[in-house]
């Protein structure tokens, strides 16, 4: 069952950013979870404050779920390679670097054999 709660500090809840005293309707299991961390208020009174000030309610919906939306909203696939993971790390050889990751000198003007002297 769905339950209605006040933000009560800006927060990240499953991806989406929340402001402060906005009004989400999210799932018992999450609204346990995040009342315990003292993130959200499901108390009525907490809610119906914010309402008063403005806020309007918005259903929180899961990333999983949303991605899925998206993609039926969108009516188009995506044709991409299943092997392609989306890591698009450079792999060995495949680059212009010799391989040498000594970071180049500093330009400052030292000669690198300076010492402090004891203080």
């Amino acid at each position: 069952m769905a339950k209605k709660a006040r933000v009560l500090v800006a927060s990240l809840i499953g991806l989406i950013n929340y402001p402060a005293n906005a009004v989400i309707e999210l799932d018992d299991k999450l609204a346990a979870l995040f009342e315990k961390q003292g993130i959200i208020d499901t108390n009525p009174a907490a809610v119906a404050y914010a309402i008063e000030q403005g806020a309007e309610v918005r259903k929180h919906v899961a990333p999983k779920k949303q991605a899925q939306q998206k993609n039926d909203q969108s009516g188009s696939e995506t044709n991409q390679d299943p092997n392609q993971t989306g890591d698009q790390t450079p792999q060995p050889g495949n680059d212009d670097s010799t391989g040498d990751e000594t970071p180049p000198p500093a330009n400052d003007g030292s000669t690198g054999t300076e010492t402090n002297p004891p203080a």
